[in-house]
């Protein structure tokens, strides 16, 4: 979203009580994507699941962990994010910090209580 067009979506979003089930599941991971706190603060205010699964099985969190953004993934805990979580390929939050080895994410995680021992598909584990 342009500047303009993330303002609009601000002012609409603060007229609306509640979001419906369905509508937020694309709009908080695209705002967790984009890096859009403020989008993603009101987007959870107003009711969107933080644990909903976007069309490749991943949560807001998944997303989160994936573009290292630690401000974001306290705000997803801080809102009952599932740390234990299973996208696609059955790979957990945990799965991904592993990779792109980030060890403060990865301890935020821990003490938050990420399976360790859990595997993805391929047997895998963190």
């Amino acid at each position: 979203l342009e500047k303009d067009q993330r303002e609009i979506a601000m002012f609409l979003l603060m007229k609306v009580s509640k979001v419906k089930k369905d509508s937020h599941m694309l709009s908080l991971h695209v705002a967790v994507d984009k890096k859009y706190k403020d989008i993603v603060q009101i987007l959870l205010d107003k009711g969107a699941d933080v644990n909903s699964l976007n069309n490749f099985i991943k949560t807001p969190l998944h997303i989160g962990v994936g573009n290292k953004d630690m401000e974001m993934i306290q705000m997803l805990i801080d809102k009952a994010a599932d740390v234990n979580a299973r996208d696609y390929h059955s790979a957990t939050p945990l799965h991904c910090v592993a990779t792109n080895k980030d060890m403060v994410i990865m301890q935020l995680l821990l003490d938050k209580g990420a399976d360790v021992g859990v595997c993805d598909r391929n047997d895998k584990t963190p």
